[in-house]
């Protein structure tokens, strides 16, 4: 996972364990206790490190369980997973799904759940939609319900739209959320209600983060005051902010110039001033054409 990615990915699971947090304290990996000590160099093999020699697909799959189960709150190793998990799916796609299973298992950590949930994003496609669909049934554990509606979100099929549609007005607040989020990159009708439902003051900033995310993968023009908003929030983290600045730089027109100059020269941050400024570059090669500048460039 790369930067923005990353921070994106701690939104996610972030809006995942809302409403789990007493299961995941409860069942979250213990931590070293004082006076405890590290195995020594060459004894031991830690979590997420390779070991030398390389390793097959298989080890490398048992290296990113092995890596999960070391996820905390506080160190939920979502920049490692990402990156292991993108090594696996260049090798060997089908391996990249047994983590499926661990999604699927009710012992399994909320961590691990969500976890496997980003890493399979490279792979998740029309072939798991059966099993995704049997994972959001209600007698499944709700984190894992949860995550199986995020995955069935990057499905477009009918079948599919029809069971987001049904879990639009579910129960767990979490399984509803992705439902609408997934509906509203299908109809326009559902992209609007997930405009009021950004805007509702009960919306958390990690649930917003998500939507701006979201809607960023398949940007419309509509979007466009939304992500006015989202990129100028002092309240939204750096990385969602980028997010919303990227994409106005693909769907944005002259009447944003005004705004992304702001940003590209006055903004605290040096990551938000550089996505401004590449995205005015992208809004003047769209709009003035390459002899014909019509937006402002340091």
């Amino acid at each position: 996972m790369r930067a923005t990615t990353l921070v994106i990915g701690i939104c996610l699971a972030a809006v995942l364990l809302y409403g789990c947090n007493r299961e995941a304290e409860k069942t979250a990996p213990p931590t070293t206790q004082p006076g405890a000590t590290a195995p020594a160099a060459g004894q031991a093999v830690l979590p997420g490190q390779a070991p030398p020699g390389g390793e097959t697909v298989e080890q490398m799959v048992e290296r990113w369980k092995q890596l999960a189960k070391s996820a905390t709150r506080e160190n939920p190793r979502l920049d490692e997973a990402g990156a292991l998990a993108d090594e696996i799916a260049i090798r060997d796609p089908h391996a990249l799904l047994s983590l499926l299973d661990l999604v699927d298992d009710a012992q399994s950590t909320p961590y691990t759940k969500i976890l496997a949930t980003l890493s399979l994003t490279p792979v998740v496609g029309q072939h798991v939609a059966p099993r995704l669909i049997e994972m959001t049934k209600s007698e499944k554990e709700s984190t894992t319900r949860a995550c199986a509606t995020n995955m069935l979100r990057q499905i477009p099929t009918e079948e599919v739209t029809a069971v987001l549609r049904q879990l639009k007005t579910d129960s767990e607040p979490r399984v509803r959320l992705y439902a609408q989020i997934g509906l509203a990159t299908r109809d326009p009708k559902e992209r609007q209600e997930v405009y009021a439902l950004y805007h509702k003051p009960e919306t958390t900033d990690d649930e917003k983060g998500t939507i701006i995310h979201a809607l960023s993968q398949m940007p419309e023009v509509v979007d466009v005051p939304l992500m006015l908003e989202a990129a100028g929030a002092a309240t939204m983290v750096e990385g969602v902010r980028i997010v919303a600045i990227q994409t106005l730089g693909q769907i944005g027109n002259a009447e944003q110039v005004a705004a992304l100059t702001t940003f590209s020269q006055s903004d605290p941050s040096e990551k938000v001033r550089a996505a401004a400024q590449d995205a005015l570059i992208q809004v003047n090669a769209r709009v003035g054409g390459q002899n014909q500048l019509t937006v402002p460039l340091k």
